[in-house]
């Protein structure tokens, strides 16, 4: 496997939970019922949990699911794109083979691109929030 093909691997790794990892049941079944939505957001401080509270509902909850770790290399829209498009096309092979050509065209225009991440992250936060 090549350095960037571990690195990307690393990144689809859902965190490893501990034996002792506190329980918290009432935010799982909160997890839970936003399955029912489209989108739910986990949102607090640093050191608050929500990385093990995610890994340990995602896998109890044995739903299909990817686990993307974001960097700073993500910044690029056609690294962040064809990572998560290598991340979906494990369960969903076809959906690589359709989006093959979006992220190579990306990758020759970074301000489209760069458009493209704007517009998907403004839309995925206002269906987020009018839930």
């Amino acid at each position: 496997m090549t350095r960037s093909g571990t690195l990307l691997a690393a990144k689809l790794l859902p965190h490893a939970i501990g034996p002792l990892h506190l329980r918290r049941p009432r935010l799982i079944d909160r997890l839970r019922a936003g399955l029912e939505r489209r989108a739910t957001v986990v949102l607090a401080g640093p050191g608050y949990g929500k990385t093990a509270l995610l890994a340990l509902f995602l896998r109890e909850s044995g739903e299909d699911s990817v686990w993307y770790s974001l960097d700073a290399s993500d910044r690029d829209p056609s690294v962040f794109f064809r990572s998560l498009v290598q991340g979906i096309t494990e369960h969903a092979p076809e959906f690589g083979e359709r989006s093959q050509g979006l992220w190579e065209s990306l990758r020759c225009r970074p301000q489209e691109a760069e458009r493209m991440r704007r517009s998907a992250s403004r839309s995925c936060w206002r269906r987020a929030l009018s839930r």
